[in-house]
């Protein structure tokens, strides 16, 4: 056993209840106790209603963090598949995909979060309650308004308000290598992208969902709201205490509604808050080390939320979490990357710092159109004659901490939770000491596993319809490589987004795999990157609105059915408004176009081109000028050895601190991220 896993079990020894979320825990043992007799519902002691910080901490959850903003009590017989439940649902399940779908192909683009619909449809249940209760209404209103059925419409949302990345394939093939296959392949590859990964979430459930130490610190932001909107019928006893919640909750949101107005639209100076650059502005190393959009970012200032929130909300994120990004942004960023700028390392003293970019050989953009023929394919003569590929310091840098966020984090969890019995075992059981939240949802029906094993199994049927009904190359062994890529990370992934909020990305991993083992065919590469990496997206956000259901305490059939359902009314939605938009908007995703230019697409379709027909070989091989990036893959793995042994020899400093898999998959969000978006 680490040293540190004993320092916390002496530490909850002394008070269990000091335990805190916030503090790192990795611990086989703490994740998952060793298996002794299971507690049953029948062992479940009665509902405590009293103070949720009562001594014994069987009565709460051992995260302070976590009895801040859940309750440890449950009513079982609110009512939670409701009519109007549904209702409210399905609606959101229409305006929210319908919308972003809407404004993805435009710039700057509209995204409406879930969290919106958690606030919208609040007042629409109380309207339906007021209805008669009696009669021919009691299926249309069986009641109050209560938070059950709340959490129930949120989650229908949240399953369906993002565009569904499979949607980029389909304009991507439109617009660029005018392939319109009609919709049902399109509905054939959309539904199967998107439920694949749910599955996944159901069959990891007790791994990820269940323990009390998978806290998923942004879903207690949600619990938060939903116990501060549902202050009446949660806590009757501390009313008072919660009304003043529900006031500072409205003063907090109408102030920042009113002071995003100036750094949006007043003053957006206020956004990129670049001072120093203001003092000399000529200054090509001023605006280098100082610069927000193309340099450095050192200014530090910006009066802006959205800014400081881009990369993940720092309200819910643990203080050592935001400790590691910020540490891995200094080092990376701020002293390797000038380094290598001034060294002119990769050509990079001809381009500039930072750029989400490609370019030539003449730092112009890099003209793609010149190597794709007319057939959609790559021609190798022009491309010599042309270019090759040349990135901004900051760009290859991202590519390798992506490369060293893979093996970190497959070598972190392997040292961490080296006792794979422990992981299986709980494929079938749940932990043999559950916290509260656990032992009340044990009062619910389960799941049946073979649900989600027939739901994989269909939607993979679905898949390979898709990539044999027409033709898109891709070989059907490259969906099965595609689909185990993502089977085989998502556990290592969703273990750090649970402990640590943070999630890492295959995308750029999946892009260099197909593009070495099926070279020059573009569309197989768009299939493949998503198959290979949004199963793994769309897997961890079933599971943090699954998490949400746990704290919120709702019986787990409903929410299959309701997840299930909303990723299935999103899907058409999406489809829907696409080809609706396609068809109705002039000059739509040309170059022509000054708003509704797509620039969503442009990204996938570049590198569509840099993978799919340049290819990794030229960009990453023996020989190419960004080989020596390959190293990070090394660099990953060794990082985490390098400080596991450390936080070994010295239990008590800092390196129990650091995780590396953090560090890597969020500094390399830069570009297109800005610097600024790091330093808050």
């Amino acid at each position: 056993m680490e040293a540190i896993t004993l320092m916390e079990q002496e530490a909850e020894q002394q008070d269990p209840r000091r335990r805190s979320f916030w503090e790192p825990s990795f611990s086989i043992e703490d994740y998952h106790p060793k298996p002794t007799r299971h507690e049953s519902a029948g062992d479940l002691p009665a509902i405590h209603q009293g103070d949720s910080n009562s001594e014994d901490s069987d009565l709460d959850s051992p995260y302070p963090e976590v009895r801040a903003s859940v309750h440890p009590t449950d009513d079982p017989t609110l009512p939670v598949a409701t009519f109007r439940a549904y209702l409210l649902g399905t609606l959101m399940c229409i305006l929210l995909p319908g919308i972003n779908q809407f404004f993805i192909y435009r710039y700057p683009n509209i995204m409406v979060q879930g969290i919106i619909a958690q606030l919208v449809v609040h007042p629409l249940g109380l309207l339906l309650a007021r209805l008669p209760k009696n009669g021919k209404w009691k299926w249309i209103n069986p009641g109050d308004w209560n938070v059950k059925e709340h959490t129930l419409v949120y989650i229908m949302a949240n399953v369906s308000a993002g565009s569904a990345y499979a949607t980029d394939i389909i304009a991507t093939q439109r617009f660029f290598y005018n392939q319109n296959w009609g919709w049902a392949y399109k509905l054939l590859l959309v539904l199967s992208t998107q439920l694949i990964g749910f599955s996944f979430a159901g069959i990891l459930h007790r791994m990820l969902v269940t323990p009390a130490s998978m806290v998923w610190p942004a879903t207690l932001v949600n619990t938060a709201l939903f116990n501060t909107l549902h202050v009446q019928t949660t806590v009757p006893e501390n009313q008072a205490r919660h009304k003043s919640k529900q006031l500072f909750f409205y003063l907090a949101a109408g102030s920042m509604f009113l002071w995003t107005i100036f750094p949006s639209y007043l003053f957006t100076a206020l956004s990129n808050f670049d001072w120093v650059t203001w003092i000399k502005p000529d200054s090509q190393v001023i605006n280098l080390l100082f610069g927000y959009q193309s340099g450095a970012g050192m200014s530090l200032l910006t009066f802006d939320w959205g800014m400081i929130a881009a990369v993940q909300n720092p309200l819910a994120t643990p203080w050592w979490v935001t400790a590691n990004v910020l540490g891995g942004f200094v080092v990376f960023i701020w002293l390797l990357g000038p380094i290598l700028y001034y060294t002119n390392t990769f050509y990079a003293k001809y381009l500039p710092f930072s750029s989400a970019k490609v370019f030539d050989n003449t730092a112009s953009t890099y003209n793609i159109s010149r190597m794709v023929t007319d057939a959609s394919k790559f021609d190798l003569k022009a491309y010599t004659e042309y270019s090759p590929v040349y990135m901004t310091v900051s760009s290859a840098l991202s590519y390798g901490l992506n490369f060293a966020a893979v093996t970190a984090t497959l070598v972190h969890c392997i040292l961490f939770f080296r006792q794979q019995s422990e992981f299986w075992h709980h494929l079938r059981y749940p932990p043999a000491k559950p916290d509260i939240h656990a032992r009340l949802a044990a009062r619910y029906p389960s799941i049946p596993r073979s649900w989600y094993i027939i739901t994989f199994l269909a939607n993979v049927a679905l898949a390979v319809t898709a990539i044999t009904a027409w033709p898109t190359e891709m070989p059907v062994w490259s969906l099965c490589l595609a689909i185990l890529l993502a089977g085989v990370v998502v556990l290592p992934v969703g273990v750090i987004q649970a402990v640590t909020n943070m999630q890492m990305g295959l995308n750029v991993v999946s892009e260099m795999i197909i593009g070495a083992i099926v070279p020059g065919k573009p569309v197989p590469m768009m299939i493949f990157k998503t198959y290979g990496y949004i199963t793994t997206t769309q897997a961890l956000g079933f599971m943090q609105d699954m998490k949400i259901a746990h704290y919120m305490h709702l019986p787990p059939r409903p929410v299959f059915f309701c997840q299930f359902v909303a990723a299935i009314i999103g899907s058409l939605v999406q489809l829907g408004v696409q080809d609706w938009v396609f068809s109705n908007i002039p000059n739509i995703c040309s170059v022509e176009e000054k708003v509704w230019w797509c620039p969503h697409t442009r990204t996938f379709f570049s590198a569509s081109v840099l993978y799919g027909l340049i290819g990794p070989k030229r960009l990453f091989g023996p020989g190419s000028l960004y080989s020596p990036l390959c190293w990070f893959f090394l660099i990953g793995a060794m990082a985490p050895l390098i400080t596991w042994a450390l936080s070994r020899r010295y239990p008590n400093g800092l390196w129990k601190y650091v995780c590396w898999p953090v560090i890597f998959s969020c500094v390399s969000l830069l570009p297109p991220y800005l610097p600024i978006n790091f330093i808050r």
